[in-house]
Formats: C-alpha cells, sequence, structure tokens
C-alpha cells in the first residue's frame, strides 16, 4: 500500500521531471520510523526543457539534482510531509559540496530539490540531514550514488 501511494506522490513528479528514459536508478527508500524518505537522483538534462524552465533548472551534461521526499508513516496511507533539509555531497576524493534544498509543492506533494555538478560515472557519497516539520531532532539520510551522463545536451 504505502509503494502504491509513493508511486503516487512521486509519480506525477516524475512523469512531468522525465524527457523520455532516466539514465540513473529509480527511487528508493530509507526508513527511520516513522518517517521515510524516498530520494531519486538524475541529470538534469533527464528533465524535459519546459519543466527546468518552469522550476529554474538549467539542463546541462554536468549538472545532476537530487529529489527528497518525507513521508509520515503513521498516516494511512502515508503522506507527503514538510522538512528542512542540509547536507553535502562528497566525490571519491572527499570533496565536498553543499547542497541548497527549495522546496516545490505540487497539490498534496512535496519536494525537495537540490542541484550539484558532477562528471560522467561519478560515483558520490550524499550526506544529508533533515528536520521533518513539527520535529526537534534533525534525522540522518546517507546514500551512495554513481550517476551517468546523458548524451542528449
Amino acid at each position: 500500500m504505502i509503494q502504491r501511494i509513493v508511486r503516487v506522490t512521486l509519480g506525477a513528479f516524475i512523469l512531468g521531471l522525465l524527457s523520455n528514459t532516466a539514465v540513473a536508478s529509480g527511487g528508493q527508500r530509507i526508513v527511520s520510523a516513522p518517517w521515510e524518505a524516498h530520494y531519486m537522483v538524475l541529470p538534469t538534462t533527464a528533465l524535459s526543457a519546459e519543466i527546468a524552465a518552469r522550476n529554474g533548472i538549467t539542463r546541462s551534461n554536468t549538472q545532476a539534482f537530487v529529489n527528497i521526499s518525507i513521508l509520515d508513516s503513521r498516516e494511512s496511507p502515508a503522506k507527503p510531509h514538510p522538512a528542512q533539509l542540509s547536507g553535502q555531497v562528497l566525490n571519491l576524493l572527499g570533496q565536498p559540496t553543499t547542497l541548497e534544498f527549495r522546496t516545490i509543492t505540487e497539490g498534496q506533494a512535496i519536494y525537495h530539490i537540490a542541484v550539484f555538478r558532477f562528471t560522467h560515472r561519478e560515483r558520490l557519497r550524499f550526506r544529508l540531514n533533515y528536520l521533518p516539520g513539527g520535529e526537534t531532532r534533525a534525522i540522518e539520510l546517507n546514500f551512495d550514488q554513481t550517476i551517468y551522463r546523458e548524451d542528449r545536451p
């Protein structure tokens, strides 16, 4: 049931974002009960020109974005929840880039997006924290992701 809600929640946004085929893996999740953090990392060229322009994102073979949605599983079905996000992405040399998240709300869906630079086939480490609205303790969200450049601009 929760997977269905996640697909519906992220589906509208992802379908609007992606033009043709996604290059990186699809969305993934990390549970820190009662919170679920759903994330995906894609090159900005996976966005249609219209969606990129509407959201102020430059499409480039050297830029990617991380999309994070926080869901509260205490509600049935689990619902998107506002949160503050901070953190950085590190390359293989451990060089950090601070991520600046902005929130996009579409209907009941809430997305937290940050854009960053990358190189082709780069293995990146994401070290993030999120603070759901109403909570007093931030939750760690750490994951690794390899990202690939698309052939189209």
